[in-house]
């Protein structure tokens, strides 16, 4: 391996031993033990042997036909020595090795959720951090405890082959020296094979995950329905099968080279075991050396070139492991985009604030700018609408002020403090949320509307709300009500979109929150049903900030204040009268709405 390859190895393996002792301290004690016991036990069962060995031979050339005590001696340590070794092995692999690779999986997939949870929104949105979260998901996690578990294995072969040179020693100076030399060989080869393995999985990773998207789009029952009326399932099918002939042209052509030289170091290893032998023979043959010896030196060989080959396989094994848990690695050292000043600014009361934008711009990395000297205020307890074509900048401007996004230049300040300033946690006090892309969990219905809440009892506030969003009318038809299960993974009720979407909006009511954001929040929602839920929100939201988002403008005109973006800029501004009579964008926009309606 070049210096480099070391470097990164010796990093690898102590980051790997690191993550094994904060799994669990004392399983990682148990282990380290029982496998520097597992690699001193070959010699000691070797020199049994040649000890038993010798006084069989001893005692058959005496003439004697009763068993001496030594021999008996010799023979309870070495049966003693072998039920040590399976009691090792029954305890290590049946006990140790299965309850902490329960524990690491769980630690592991606890950990690895926890930092996802916490990433921001730009990192979801890099094609290399996607590439990343895909790569730990697939290999990283699956093989962080194989990766601890070879790190002991090559601890043992290294404490047998360390005993066994020890031993070999008091033979010959120079054999054991020789035996390892032999083994350089599959070193190579094997170091080779982990280059190639982890080549593969690297050039493949964008491949693998598009072969991933295609296998979902054929398997979600929305995506089965559209791909099917539009006759697309070909297209998709054989995109799938691209993917799949691309993955194997690149995996096939260097395992086939590999296996063309993989064979040369057994040969080499097996002719000098046989040229030893051969060396030693008429030693053996005239006495000055004992059968018990040979047969010692020979087992001790094999172990110095096994346990030499094991330890560079083991090695080569750590090294392939170390290439994708370094994805690992890389990933849990992601360092946020979007940064908390410390302790922060936190106000002594939650209750609506007075927010104002302050030549606000934004633009996402290597992109346009999307936001551009957006200035306005929002007053405590008003209601602010904000319309706009598609792609003006009406999302990311709600994102800026959610602080999904640190703002490019200007500022928003909240009670004249600046967001930033402010610990997101304690911002998110403040403020509850609803997007067109609203998430569907299949829970059941008093956890989705209470989940958002650190209230998670109130009886009667859960049914207000449900109430409040309509959604009470078909939850009050199940037949556990609000313990009713929802979602077909779970063999639990399906709703329409229309039907979840309120559910959504029963959690925004149910949290109460002094500024709630609403992104088209009535989309699938029939118009008499939107008509009531706005007036409910209206009158809920009397003395509470409310933002919303909408195409349709019969809930934006009621707004205390209209904001109108295109292009990332605020080109109108007003109630929704002052606009009418303006004549600007947001006339011709509710004209063209109104005329749909009448015509």
């Amino acid at each position: 391996m070049t210096q480099k390859q070391n470097k990164n190895l010796f990093k690898g393996i102590r980051d790997t031993i690191s993550v094994a002792w904060a799994i669990d301290k004392k399983f990682f004690l148990i282990t380290a033990l029982l496998m520097l016991l597992g690699g001193l036990l070959p010699v000691f069962t070797g020199y049994a042997s040649k000890l038993f060995l010798d006084s069989i031979i001893s005692t058959a050339a005496g003439g004697i036909t009763i068993v001496t005590s030594a021999l008996l001696g010799i023979l309870v340590f070495r049966y003693a020595l072998y039920i040590i070794v399976e009691f090792r092995n029954v305890y290590l692999y049946e006990y140790v090795q299965r309850s902490s690779r329960l524990k690491a999986q769980a630690w592991l997939n606890l950990t690895a959720s926890q930092k996802i949870s916490g990433l921001d929104l730009q990192h979801f949105e890099n094609p290399e951090t996607q590439d990343l979260i895909s790569k730990i998901w697939r290999d990283a996690l699956g093989r962080i405890i194989p990766a601890i578990n070879n790190i002991f294995f090559a601890g043992t072969y290294a404490t047998t082959l360390i005993g066994s040179i020890l031993a070999l020693l008091s033979f010959s100076s120079w054999l054991p020296f020789v035996a390892i030399a032999i083994t350089i060989p599959r070193l190579i080869i094997l170091r080779d094979r982990a280059d190639f393995s982890w080549s593969i999985f690297d050039r493949t990773a964008p491949e693998s995950r598009k072969l991933g998207y295609y296998t979902d789009l054929t398997q979600d029952k929305d995506a089965v329905i559209e791909t099917r009326i539009f006759g697309t399932q070909g297209y998709f099918l054989n995109q799938i099968k691209v993917m799949q002939e691309k993955i194997l042209g690149e995996t096939l052509k260097p395992i086939q080279k590999y296996l063309g030289k993989i064979w040369i170091p057994t040969i080499m290893e097996n002719v000098f075991i046989f040229f030893i032998i051969y060396l030693k023979l008429p030693a053996v043959l005239s006495g000055a050396i004992s059968i018990g010896t040979i047969t010692f030196v020979i087992q001790m060989l094999n172990e110095v070139i096994d346990n030499s080959s094991n330890v560079h396989s083991q090695l080569s094994n750590i090294y392939e492991d170390q290439l994708y848990i370094a994805n690992y690695f890389t990933f849990m050292n992601l360092q946020p985009l979007v940064k908390d000043k410390e302790p922060g600014h936190r106000f002594e009361e939650i209750k609506p604030p007075k927010i104002g934008f302050q030549n606000v711009s934004f633009e996402y990395p290597n992109g346009p700018a999307v936001l551009k000297k957006v200035s306005f205020s929002i007053q405590p307890g008003e209601h602010l609408a904000i319309v706009g074509p598609n792609g003006a900048g009406k999302t990311t401007l709600v994102k800026v002020l959610l602080r999904l996004y640190d703002v490019s230049k200007g500022s928003i300040l909240i009670n004249d403090v600046d967001l930033r300033d402010i610990p997101r946690t304690h911002w998110y006090e403040f403020v509850g949320t609803l997007f067109q892309s609203f998430q569907k969990y299949a829970l059941t219905v008093r956890e989705n509307i209470t989940m958002s809440s650190k209230e998670k009892d109130n009886e009667e506030k859960m049914k207000k709300a449900a109430q409040l969003s309509g959604a009470a009318e078909f939850i009050e038809k199940f037949s556990k009500k609000y313990e009713q299960q929802l979602g077909r993974q779970f063999d639990g009720e399906e709703l329409s979109v229309g039907q979840w979407q309120k559910l959504a909006l029963a959690r925004a009511f149910y949290e109460e929150a002094p500024v709630l954001i609403l992104d088209e929040p009535t989309s699938a929602i029939d118009a008499e049903a939107e008509a009531e839920i706005f007036e409910n929100l209206n009158n809920a939201y009397k003395h509470k900030t409310l933002i919303f988002i909408s195409h349709r403008f019969s809930t934006v005109r009621n707004a205390d204040k209209i904001i109108v973006l295109k292009d990332g800029e605020i080109v109108e501004s007003g109630t929704h009268q002052s606009l009418i009579d303006n004549k600007g964008i947001y006339a011709r926009m509710f004209q063209k709405q109104a005329k749909g309606y009448i015509d």
